[in-house]
């Protein structure tokens, strides 16, 4: 899918139609989907920090908390902006032809267990 603004506006404010907030989320330009993948902290780090949630970022270690995986830890290797979706080793999903692949998360699905401040 294209990624056209002509469809998006910085002037919306919410709706409660689930449509129209795909609508939005899906034909953000890339500069407002980044700050869109992001996860809740666990409470040790908001309590140090002194917020609820931040951005993913690579080398971060997650813990998922919803869907199959639940319960399963990881560190964060890969973030796919456009469609809203992280990566983190050690969570796969098996082909039909017996390969496996990194199954995409997405962010909201997984809580921040430590953050990467190699930086």
């Amino acid at each position: 899918m294209s990624n056209t603004t002509e469809n998006w506006s910085n002037d919306w404010n919410s709706s409660t139609n689930p449509s129209k907030q795909r609508k939005y989320r899906d034909n953000a330009p890339l500069h407002v989907k980044d700050k869109l993948v992001s996860a809740n902290l666990d409470h040790e780090l908001r309590e140090e920090l002194g917020t609820r949630n931040l951005k993913v970022r690579t080398g971060d270690r997650v813990k998922v908390m919803r869907g199959d995986e639940t319960g399963a830890e990881g560190i964060v290797n890969n973030i796919d902006r456009e469609e809203a979706r992280i990566y983190v080793d050690g969570i796969e999903v098996e082909r039909q032809d017996g390969s496996k692949s990194q199954k995409p998360l997405r962010p909201s699905n997984v809580q921040l267990v430590a953050l990467n401040v190699e930086d």
